[in-house]
């Protein structure tokens, strides 16, 4: 028998062997998959457990968010609050008398009349920090329609409280020479009253505005610092090299860290909210902008608000 038909009766005996099928591709991704969400999470646990040991990094963090936002938002005051106010009334009017008295707490404290003589020795000894001068024959220019000049003058040691308590100051002035104006002349008030209310902080108190904007600045550098310790604490402990031969790839390792590093800012960050209330006596909420326009059928109990509040 020749080569040829041995080799045909031998395939015709052997068994038929089974066929394999390939795999499919959807269920080598799913594997994979779930293989590198398993390195992510192990590495998770081990960066977790890596920032657990490390106190002076724990400390940091909360430090950043407890003491360091109360003392960044409670050192400096740009409120005008208790203001200390001198005035110099050489016109002796009824409407001198108005303004004089219309500078009422908690803005200012009770005006105090002084002469002219004593402005200099009152502002260099810092007893008061504004002191006003009303011109003689005040009130009779302003009835026969000339514009006569108020002097304020300001210790602008402190610039941004100077500043905010000159604005009441013109306020006070301008609108008391407006309601005199008004009573004088038999003039309407304004039919419609524009009100604006601030629900969340109805004193505008500069504290509760300055912690949440010193919040998002210690996150945005415990975030810098937390990413520069995370690769400092794996030289510290000889695990780079580790890393290097394990069976892991570099978006595993960094996904890993941002997770872990993530988890303990927002941990920080929620304390330091539910905290909030309690240290800055202030409220957490949203922000809430509502008006209501003027309709003839509110023209009785004249009133049209426009609300921008926080609730």
């Amino acid at each position: 028998m020749s080569v040829a038909g041995q080799v045909a009766n031998a395939r015709e005996q052997a068994p038929a062997q089974a066929v394999s099928k390939p795999k499919r591709p959807g269920s080598n991704r799913l594997a994979t998959l779930w293989l590198h969400l398993a390195n992510i999470y192990r590495l998770t646990i081990k960066e977790m457990r890596s920032i657990r040991s490390d106190p002076i990094m724990l400390v940091l963090v909360a430090y950043s968010f407890s003491f360091a936002i109360y003392a960044a938002a409670t050192g400096a005051s740009t409120e005008a609050t208790n203001l200390s106010i001198g005035v110099v009334d050489e016109d002796r009017s009824d409407l001198s008398r108005r303004i004089t008295d219309g500078f009422t707490p908690p803005t200012f404290k009770p005006a105090v009349e002084i002469g002219a003589t004593e402005i200099d020795p009152a502002m260099n000894s810092q007893r008061f920090m504004y002191v006003i001068e009303i011109p003689p024959k005040f009130q009779s220019d302003i009835l026969a329609g000339r514009q006569p000049t108020v002097q304020i003058n300001a210790d602008a040691t402190a610039v941004a409280q100077a500043a905010n308590g000159m604005t009441y100051i013109q306020n006070v002035i301008v609108n008391y020479v407006t309601e005199f104006i008004t009573e004088r002349e038999g003039l309407m008030g304004t039919p419609v009253k524009m009100v604006t209310q601030a629900k969340f902080n109805p004193n505008l108190k500069s504290s509760w505005f300055n912690s949440v904007m010193q919040v998002i600045n210690n996150l945005t550098m415990i975030t810098v610092i937390l990413t520069g310790a995370a690769l400092i604490r794996e030289r510290e402990q000889g695990t780079v090299e580790h890393l290097l031969v394990m069976p892991v790839v570099p978006a595993e390792i960094m996904l890993s860290k941002i997770v872990a590093n993530g988890a303990v800012i927002l941990a920080a960050r929620l304390c330091c909210f539910s905290a909030a209330p309690a240290f800055m006596s202030s409220p957490s909420g949203r922000l809430v902008f509502s008006s209501a326009r003027s309709h003839p059928r509110w023209a009785s109990s004249d009133c049209s608000q426009s609300q921008c509040c926080w609730s």
